[in-house]
């Protein structure tokens, strides 16, 4: 086309120079066809970007209808405009607003959309719907979409049949817009468009495998479970996982986006790793990994098979990493767990017969890890003096006489 057009000037200034005097000077033809190509140039540059716009317009249409999510957007390396990234529709791009070159009476046409009272977006021109046949034209991409193109004689015209047949609108007088601006928020994308009207998108979320856990200790031959969701997640998404130095991986799904890992320790335990991977359809993996530490329970020795009738409490020294629960068997005995192990406090004996009693150590997972057995002696009832049942006993412990 930019030949085509050079070919018409040039025809024209010869004629011109013809009618001159064979004396001239070519300075002001050569600017002409200099301004010429520039503004060729700039009429080509602005239809392609404006066509671009107009099907990128209809893709954005389309992913609001499917209600589709936008995975991300990217600026352009020449700073132009954007790719913008949908979860389900692909890929397209948006270019800036460029402005084109006016011709005499040039027209400047307003492409955009509009929805009707059947909730479908329509293709509008000038702010009036585009009628073929007496039909509106949905905003799609499932249709020929609004193409524009300059005639040599620099006519713009529009196509709505994929370029069959064209009505002309005029002298190029042409701006690149359509859309406007994409502006992009934490949360969704919003793409304004020429005319003022705006389309907001809502982002969605990347694929990714999520787990709240980064470490657990274990211990010898036991078995930790976690659960696990995957984000953004398709029909064809697998989870799976493996562990080093001996241990055992279990993945359970609970449906395409969430499941549970079950772990066993070797026996003996030592540290080790856990890794989980998800694949969806596309091939995109997103791994995670989770540190087993061997676990271990060490228990300070303690002598309580001499408690005497007046009570105490004993402190009951326990080294851990992993959590643990206490029991008795007991009502007289009492416990309470510290930063060092746990205090075992037994109540006052009033009977004449020693009495005993056990505390368990269960760890995590409900095993038996070491048993306390206590034992305390009966109450005196032979000291002198002695002024009947024990009611009231001293902080030190004595009999009141």
């Amino acid at each position: 086309m930019k030949q085509i057009f050079k070919t018409l000037i040039v025809s024209g200034l010869i004629a011109t120079m013809s009618a001159a005097c064979t004396t001239y000077d070519d300075t002001d033809v050569k600017n002409q066809l200099a301004g010429l190509d520039k503004r060729v140039t700039a009429l080509e540059e602005a239809i392609t970007r404006l066509n671009t716009n107009i099907s990128a317009l209809a893709s954005v249409v389309d992913a609001l209808k499917n209600q589709d999510t936008i995975e991300k957007v990217e600026a352009l390396a020449d700073g132009t405009g954007w790719t913008v990234t949908f979860s389900q529709s692909g890929v397209v791009t948006i270019y800036h607003g460029i402005d084109g070159i006016d011709g005499t009476n040039g027209h400047n046409p307003v492409v955009s959309i509009a929805k009707d009272t059947d909730d479908e977006y329509y293709w509008t021109i000038d702010g009036e719907f585009v009628l073929v046949n007496g039909e509106k034209v949905k905003a799609t991409a499932e249709v020929a979409a609004p193409q524009l193109d300059i005639t040599p004689e620099g006519v713009l015209r529009i196509s709505y049949d994929g370029g069959l047949t064209w009505n002309e609108l005029g002298q190029a007088g042409i701006s690149s817009c359509v859309l406007e601006t994409v502006t992009e928020t934490e949360d969704d994308v919003k793409f304004l468009l020429s005319d003022g009207k705006s389309i907001v998108i809502p982002k969605g979320q990347t694929f990714a495998l999520n787990i709240s856990t980064k470490s657990f200790p274990i211990l010898a031959g036991v078995a930790e479970s976690f659960e696990y969701t995957v984000t953004s997640s398709d029909s064809e998404t697998i989870v799976d996982g493996f562990g080093t130095n001996g241990y055992e991986v279990v993945v359970e799904s609970a449906g395409r986006s969430a499941g549970k890992v079950t772990v066993t320790a070797p026996d003996p335990v030592v540290d080790g790793k856990i890794f989980i991977l998800a694949i969806n359809s596309k091939g995109t993996t997103s791994a995670k990994i989770v540190y087993a530490q061997a676990g271990y329970m060490n228990f300070g020795t303690l002598d309580a098979t001499a408690v005497t009738a007046d009570g105490a409490t004993l402190s009951w020294q326990i080294t851990t990493n992993v959590d643990y629960t206490v029991t008795t068997d007991a009502s007289w005995v009492t416990y309470k767990t510290t930063a060092t192990g746990v205090n075992v406090t037994l109540g006052v004996n009033v009977k004449e017969e020693p009495r005993s009693a056990t505390v368990t150590v269960k760890d995590k997972w409900g095993v038996n890890v070491q048993t306390l057995n206590v034992v305390q002696v009966a109450a005196d009832y032979s000291i002198p003096g002695y002024k009947g049942p024990i009611e009231d006993w001293r902080d030190d412990g004595a009999v009141d006489f």
